[in-house]
């Protein structure tokens, strides 16, 4: 009984840590008004990304993304899901409304790219949101006037942080086989 408790702690302890979830906090700062050439140098689009890094290679791809939200473009995995299985985030409701997160890929030494849009069309109205990190962002709102065209220019700022991997510490490695061994000890000698 004791042996089944254990192996099932263990099982589940290393099995938790591989599939924990990392979010990518960031924001870009400065954009260009694209349609009269205005530096905004306070405007801040904000973005939070969740995904897990399923094959810890230290990256997140697109694939591996359960949420993107940048600005006033937020896809949410579990709520929208995916049409195309292999392209998460794509999709649409066959009711006028469409989404995708074209491309994706973030890591400490490659940067932070990304593309993606939302949008929403009838006979009566329509809006929507595209961004390609790097270059620009668009939103067409629903009402006349809720409309804006941004660039990003060498003066725009990026700031990002990313939540720690849960990687255990050498010591921890030691200390488990240290208990297993002091475990296998105890066994013999009762």
């Amino acid at each position: 009984m004791l042996k089944r408790a254990f192996a099932t702690f263990i099982l589940s302890t290393f099995g938790a840590a591989g599939v924990s979830a990392e979010t990518l906090t960031f924001q870009y700062t400065g954009f260009e008004n694209a349609w009269n050439g205005e530096f905004l140098a306070d405007f801040v689009l904000k973005g939070v990304v969740t995904g897990y890094d399923a094959n810890h290679d230290g990256a997140l791809t697109r694939k591996e993304v359960q949420h993107f939200r940048f600005g006033d473009l937020d896809l949410d995995g579990e709520y929208y899901g995916s049409i195309d299985i292999g392209a998460p985030l794509c999709g649409n409701n066959g009711e006028g409304a469409s989404w995708c997160l074209e491309s994706f890929s973030y890591s400490a030494t490659g940067g932070l790219q990304f593309e993606a849009y939302w949008g929403y069309s009838d006979e009566m109205i329509g809006f929507s949101t595209g961004v390609t990190a790097g270059s620009t962002y668009q939103y067409l709102g629903y009402l006349p006037g809720e409309e804006y065209y941004l660039n990003w220019t060498p003066e725009t700022r990026f700031e990002h942080s990313m939540s720690p991997l849960p990687v255990p510490e050498p010591a921890t490695y030691a200390m488990l086989g240290l208990g297993l061994a002091v475990l296998a000890a105890r066994r013999r000698a009762g």
